[in-house]
């Protein structure tokens, strides 16, 4: 698998100024195949935002992870079990001790 760089708003926005794919290849010095692809996939969906790449969710909300980093401040002499077990008793997300 290649590694794909994503074009810039101002690299995109070349094509509305009216340049072409092989125009915008040799003002950014990229490959005219990406501009193509990035130009054909504005026109036939609008989109001018990279979609989002797969991957192995998170495992914990946003307000779960502030949660666990409260509860770890709130006393640092705690164990991790106790942590584990105080942390479960107020999340939905169950967590556990990997050992």
């Amino acid at each position: 698998m290649t590694q794909r760089r994503e074009l810039t708003i101002f690299e995109r926005g070349l094509h509305k100024g009216q340049h072409g794919a092989s125009d915008i290849s040799r003002i950014l010095k990229i490959p005219r195949e990406t501009c193509r692809d990035v130009i054909k996939r504005y026109c036939e969906e609008g989109l001018t935002e990279p979609t989002p790449r797969s991957g192995r969710p998170p495992l914990l909300t946003e307000h779960e992870e502030r949660t666990l980093i409260r509860t770890v401040r709130g006393d640092r002499q705690e164990s991790l079990q106790q942590l584990t077990a105080k942390f479960n008793d107020l999340s939905l997300t169950p967590i556990s001790v990997n050992q």
